[in-house]
């Protein structure tokens, strides 16, 4: 007799425990088989949402690693070295309190990789990518500043700085919705020579405000 056979033995002889049974393992099975649909139904809704707003990420400078950076770059000057290596300036100055040491970088430090922003870029899952300058005076050459009341202008003396993109329309403040376009177009990596400017900037300079 095989266990086929003696599973439709003991059902007949014991029908009342054999359903109490079967809708045992049938309840267990329900609740194992909806709390992974439900959990896959939340991971996709996730993934969903991070598409639906645009979830990135910032890739920024590492404090720790640059000052490695910097001590790698000493060490190679030598304990009394002075100049100018991969970046890093070194002057000695002599003063009164006696002598000292003043160490500055260039943008050719500051600034992230090429090869590094690439390789990251191109990891599966990340569908494009954005590289930002940092913010660059202009020289203030027969330029009038525009005052603004909500803004603290004390040490920005006729300040004007530019900002560049490679794809502007993926710049934080675009993404955030604190810039629009309402004339005209947002740039992109084929532009050259050309710049976004403020509303209120267009409306002076086509008044004849400034320079």
């Amino acid at each position: 007799m095989n266990s086929f056979q003696l599973a439709v033995r003991s059902v007949i002889r014991k029908p009342v425990k054999s359903i109490l049974l079967f809708l045992t393992v049938f309840m267990i099975s329900l609740f194992l088989l909806s709390g992974m649909a439900g959990k896959n139904a939340s991971v996709a809704t996730q993934d969903k949402t991070r598409q639906a707003v645009g979830a990135g990420f910032l890739l920024a400078e590492n404090e720790a690693n640059r000052h490695t950076r910097i001590d790698e770059v000493l060490s190679r000057l030598g304990k009394n070295g002075e100049g100018i290596l991969d970046g890093v300036l070194v002057e000695k100055l002599e003063l009164a309190g006696g002598t000292s040491w003043r160490i500055s970088t260039d943008n050719s430090f500051e600034t992230l990789r090429m090869e590094d922003i690439e390789k990251i870029a191109s990891v599966s899952g990340i569908s494009d990518y954005n590289i930002t300058t940092a913010v660059t005076a202009v020289n203030p050459v027969n330029f009038s500043r525009i005052e603004d009341s909500d803004t603290d202008q004390s040490s920005d003396i006729l300040g004007i700085s530019l900002i560049g993109n490679k794809k502007m329309e993926m710049d934080a403040n675009v993404l955030s919705g604190n810039v629009t376009i309402k004339e005209g177009r947002l740039i992109n990596e084929d532009d050259s020579n050309v710049c976004v400017i403020s509303e209120e900037l267009a409306e002076k300079k086509s008044s004849g405000f400034g320079g």
